[in-house]
């Protein structure tokens, strides 16, 4: 197992990290490539934004997950520059915040 996922102890929140960080998750971007769907039609659904449901979307920017990300709000300080700086931090945290996106994701749907 990946050092990352040996430090989250919970397995729905290590499988969620994982598919995060593998590219084979519930986000738009990769279930609309899935089913053909162009790029730029694979808009979120969790929000009116119209921006494209990627992983930076999910994690930085959609508007239905400010609740997330303040009850997370230790691993989003001080604010990451990047996708790749958040997922640098702690696992057991991001494993966290990734699981608690994925269960709003799914209670909206």
């Amino acid at each position: 197992m990946a050092p990352y996922l040996s430090a989250v102890g919970g397995w729905k929140q290590r499988k969620h990290l994982a598919q995060l960080r593998l590219g084979s998750h519930w986000l738009g971007v990769e279930t609309g490539r899935c089913s053909g769907v162009p790029h730029a039609q694979r808009l979120c659904q969790r929000c009116d934004s119209g921006e494209v449901d990627d992983e930076d979307h999910m994690v930085f920017r959609c508007p239905a997950l400010n609740a997330q990300r303040l009850q997370h709000a230790h691993v989003f300080s001080p604010w990451p520059d990047s996708l790749r700086t958040f997922m640098a931090r702690d696992p057991t945290a991001v494993a966290a915040f990734v699981h608690s996106c994925y269960e709003a994701s799914k209670a909206l749907n």
